[in-house]
């Protein structure tokens, strides 16, 4: 795992998925419950609305 290539190149490109990614994936379940939480709010929410709420309170910024 440590030289797994980065899912998106310096233009926020996603690469193609392979199956050795879905195989290193993580299930829900077996996330934080701080990480299960925030992604239930986001499903929620419209998707703008909730990326910008999410990086307030994480102060990195808003997305443009």
């Amino acid at each position: 795992m440590a030289n797994r290539k980065p899912l998106t190149d310096s233009e926020g490109e996603v690469r193609e998925l392979t199956s050795r990614d879905a195989a290193e994936a993580a299930p829900f379940s077996a996330l934080p419950e701080a990480e299960r939480k925030m992604l239930r709010a986001l499903q929620k929410r419209e998707p703008k609305e909730a990326l910008r709420s999410w990086l307030s309170k994480h102060k990195t910024g808003a997305p443009r």
